[in-house]
């Protein structure tokens, strides 16, 4: 075979051995050149995936953190919401020293309402991931949210009622000579009314107050701060 091959290049010109020799070459170059890329491909694939896979991890990381963070301000904000409650029986009480006008009344109901649904609907998304066993505490402590609420609520209808009355029978006693003793009667009888509704022990004040005590001590042992409360 060898001889053949030699014979042959022996009959050949000197230009065809010459295209031969290129053509050797060029093939054993091609061959190198395909290799090499393949090589470098590989590699930087490889690059790529890593630099991937790292980035991946650190992503993963970056929005459990951001997790951790928006379930931390979610229970921060139930306490902030407590507490907003917790403070308006202080504007309950104060109300009680101005009986002209009765919407500082139905405001209050108002808010404090739109303030217990806030509460219970941040509840519902925190025990999206609060375990069973740490959901009791908010549960104690929507309780007597609940409880504050509607005790306040109530009275305040009650007073937002009596001082419509009071105050129409004032107009009535002014307006009126020959009846005047009996409106004036009248409007010191719903005072009355009033000022006991004032002096009406609010029985969820005390138990609300160690409620969001009991929650402030759960929430800085639970996410490992510092908690200071309003008083």
């Amino acid at each position: 075979m060898e001889s053949i091959i030699i014979e042959s290049i022996k009959n050949m010109s000197l230009l065809d051995c010459v295209i031969l020799l290129i053509l050797i070459i060029g093939v054993d170059w091609l061959k190198s050149y395909f290799t090499k890329k393949g090589s470098n491909n590989a590699d930087k694939e490889d690059t790529r995936i890593t630099s991937y896979e790292g980035k991946k991890g650190v992503n993963v990381a970056d929005e459990e953190d951001q997790l951790n963070q928006v379930q931390k301000e979610r229970l921060i904000k139930i306490l902030y919401l407590a507490e907003k409650i917790n403070q308006s029986i202080t504007k309950y009480v104060l109300y009680f020293y101005d009986y002209t006008t009765r919407a500082k009344f139905d405001r209050l109901v108002e808010d404090l309402n739109s303030l217990l649904t806030d509460v219970y609907h941040e509840q519902r998304l925190a025990n999206l991931f609060l375990p069973k066993e740490e959901q009791d505490i908010l549960d104690n402590l929507l309780t007597y949210l609940s409880g504050i609420v509607v005790e306040l609520s109530t009275n305040s209808t009650n007073a937002a009622s009596r001082i419509t009355l009071y105050n129409e029978y004032l107009q009535l006693a002014r307006e009126n000579k020959d009846a005047e003793q009996f409106y004036w009667n009248e409007a010191i009888r719903v005072k009355n009314q009033l000022d006991e509704i004032s002096a009406k022990e609010l029985m969820f004040k005390k138990e609300l107050q160690n409620a969001i005590k009991e929650y402030v001590e759960w929430l800085g042992k639970y996410i490992k701060e510092n908690i200071r409360t309003v008083n």
